[in-house]
């Protein structure tokens, strides 16, 4: 049986505890329940005709097309579109160190904080005497920020709807909540489905924020994993975080 040559997905399934299977009909509501999105960086290449056998079908490599002979047309806009809509989205590479050629470095130059993986590719070198997969996968689980420091309240988001949810946080109304600071706060609940914090400057959370961050952000270590994407933040991570709004 042939060695499957690119581990992507086998990786990622590891890493996310989830089946990503390409041959499936559920792999894309698969990657996108997890918040994953994957972007070529080349849309399309100009090669010679004698070429065109070596780059079409299932599968090709790489060194075909990223070469001096060939003209590769970049997806660069529609990577920092995806990345201006996402606020906080972190962005991975699977290229390794990369090719050094002009056009490949000036196009990635202008993605900001990349976080490069190490090749998920069977052929890819690696020192003498280290296994490929083993070091594939140390280096994705040390790098993809999947953290489990709120494992407990990670299966319990699985399993709870953002309305079991709000049905708790309606519940506690006007009782006393902490923020990660031990500042102390109360909120009342409003008929348009918000929240108000009572204080010197009220202001209102809707509930889609609470809906949000249970989506997007069910492993938040800390209101500052929220980033600018959420109105009141450390009030909707103490809220969210609290053992009366989650209970087992």
């Amino acid at each position: 049986m042939a060695v499957k040559k690119n581990r992507t997905w086998e990786l990622l399934s590891e890493i996310f505890k989830s089946k990503f299977d390409q041959k499936h009909s559920s792999f894309f509501n698969s990657i996108k329940q997890q918040g994953i999105a994957c972007m070529d960086l080349i849309t399309a290449i100009e090669v010679e005709e004698i070429q065109i056998d070596f780059v079409l079908g299932k599968g090709y490599s790489d060194s075909r097309i990223i070469n001096n002979k060939v003209a590769r047309n970049y997806n660069t806009a529609s990577i920092l579109d995806v990345i201006d809509k996402n606020p906080c989205i972190k962005v991975y590479s699977t290229w390794g160190k990369g090719p050094m050629l002009k056009d490949w470095k000036k196009e990635v130059s202008k993605i900001n904080n990349i976080i490069n993986l190490v090749s998920p590719s069977m052929v890819a070198g690696v020192s003498a005497g280290i296994e490929k997969y083993p070091f594939m996968l140390s280096d994705w689980k040390s790098k993809i920020n999947f953290q489990m420091t709120n494992a407990n309240n990670y299966e319990l988001m699985e399993k709870k709807s953002i309305n079991e949810i709000w049905a708790n946080i309606i519940a506690f109304e006007g009782q006393p909540f902490l923020t990660k600071t031990h500042k102390e706060f109360k909120y009342i609940v409003l008929a348009d489905s918000s929240i108000n914090i009572i204080g010197n400057k009220p202001y209102n959370i809707s509930k889609t924020n609470f809906e949000y961050a249970l989506i997007h952000h069910p492993d938040a270590a800390e209101p500052g994993n929220y980033c600018n994407e959420l109105m009141g933040p450390s009030y909707v991570w103490a809220i969210l975080n609290d053992s009366r709004i989650f209970k087992q």
